[in-house]
């Protein structure tokens, strides 16, 4: 807006350029000032609207950064919701969810170390299932047990026994922030700060994480906060049919163990037999420092190696001689029909090569598949030399059991053959040490 004037005074200047005129112009004028004046206001028309141009741009490059944070944000929870998610369903026993349980709440909640603690029913006893490693500066370690004993007192009260920091009085009725706080209260260090979450299972108690810091509480984000929850919940659907599948697995081994011991009833000689196996490779496996999982494989499916005699007829089982030919390629199939019984039971691999692989030999001759060397899992192996041991030192419907020397003899000869050579020698060194601990246990008797 130009303004032109035949009265100029300074008061309608100013009033002009109050109302946002570009120039004020006194007739009689030039038409070259108009000119200018034209252009002055077209150059300030254009700077104003860049200016406008350039606000805006930066005021959207701002609300777009802005989303752009909100959108990584959402996705990096998105991908740890994921994960969590993800490892969640891959565990397969309560150990490996207590371990991922920690694992992951120490990275959500930034805490130097963490425990977590299960409520046992009914006396409410807290027992430490699982624990990070201590990374931290204090020689905290973390109550292995809570004992919590139900007294008539009020259901909002909890009696601490300051004599005994591994002791809890609980009300009969549990109110879980009393009680979350009372156990920080009684698990952190002095000078350290913890955190607590509950895990509930049906809406009922069932543990809680307690996580450890050396310094003040820091502030956990809202983002970590939400997959902490989704952590806790998710955990505790898993555990539950973790508990369920359990359950039904360990039904089914009942089964099966019920039809081992009524197959090994029909047989005097081989009564009691895959109980004794089980029960001498479980030693040779500690012995030889097996892992956890091994042996615990070897608890599971040992029992069951022989389950698949259940196929053969009684008369080849139990047949007082020799066998025929035709005999002995039908005993050769019990691995086969073994594994095919236990195949729906989501066994692994090795699990099930105790029951397919038992009768394979180290030099590759053995049966149904005619695998050898390290081929063979160590589990199997292991069951081999012991499920030979049981066989040579009890009696037989053709033959009456060997002699201990007679046996050792026999797994050395074969060792390098039929046997792995590494696994016959830890168990003759086993046998050795476990008779020098019998004479000297007979030797302090005799005292």
């Amino acid at each position: 807006v130009i303004i032109m004037s035949g009265y100029p005074t300074i008061e309608r200047s100013i009033e002009a350029m109050r109302r946002s005129a570009s120039d004020f112009l006194t007739k009689p004028f030039a038409f070259q000032d108009l000119v200018f004046a034209l252009e002055r206001a077209l150059r300030e028309r254009e700077i104003l609207l860049e200016n406008v141009s350039l606000r805006l741009e930066k005021q959207a490059r701002i609300e777009l950064e802005k989303l752009n944070k909100q959108l990584e944000a959402t996705l990096e929870e998105q991908k740890l919701l994921f994960s969590v998610s993800n490892e969640l369903d891959q565990v397969s026993t309560s150990d490996s969810l207590y371990e991922t349980i920690i694992r992951w709440g120490l990275k959500l909640s930034g805490a130097k170390r963490a425990g977590f603690y299960v409520i046992i029913p009914p006396g409410h006893e807290m027992v430490l299932v699982a624990e990070s490693k201590n990374k931290s500066n204090t020689a905290h370690t973390f109550p292995q047990m809570i004992t919590n004993r139900v007294f008539e007192k009020p259901p909002d009260t909890i009696f601490q026994v300051r004599m005994n920091r591994n002791i809890l009085t609980l009300p009969s009725q549990i109110d879980v922030d009393t009680l979350m706080q009372t156990m920080i209260e009684h698990v952190c260090p002095q000078g350290c700060h913890c955190r607590c979450w509950n895990m509930d299972i049906r809406g009922e108690p069932f543990g809680f994480l307690i996580s450890v810091y050396e310094q003040d509480l820091p502030d956990i984000p809202k983002a970590n906060q939400r997959i902490l929850d989704f952590l806790l919940k998710k955990a505790g659907l898993t555990l539950e049919n973790l508990a369920l599948y359990e359950s039904l697995i360990a039904n089914f081994y009942g089964i099966l163990r019920s039809l081992v011991n009524a197959l090994e009833a029909k047989d005097t000689y081989t009564g009691k037999h895959s109980e004794r196996v089980t029960t001498v490779a479980l030693k040779l496996a500690r012995f030889m420092g097996c892992s956890h999982s091994e042996i615990e494989s070897i608890k599971t499916m040992g029992y069951l190696h022989d389950i698949g005699k259940i196929g053969i007829p009684d008369t080849v089982l139990n047949k007082p001689g020799r066998l025929t030919p035709e005999e002995f390629e039908l005993i050769k199939q019990h691995p086969i029909i073994g594994e095919s019984i236990v195949k729906d039971l989501g066994l692994s691999e090795i699990d099930r090569s105790i029951i397919r692989h038992h009768h394979e030999r180290w030099d590759g001759k053995g049966y149904p598949d005619g695998i050898g060397g390290t081929d063979i899992p160590l589990t199997t192996r292991i069951i081999t030399v012991a499920d030979a041991y049981d066989a040579m030192s009890t009696d037989r419907p053709y033959r009456k059991a060997m002699k201990l020397d007679r046996v050792k003899e026999e797994l050395i000869r074969n060792s390098g053959t039929q046997f792995d050579p590494q696994i016959v020698e830890a168990f003759l060194e086993m046998l050795n040490l476990e008779k020098t601990q019998k004479g000297d246990r007979n030797d302090n008797d005799d005292r």
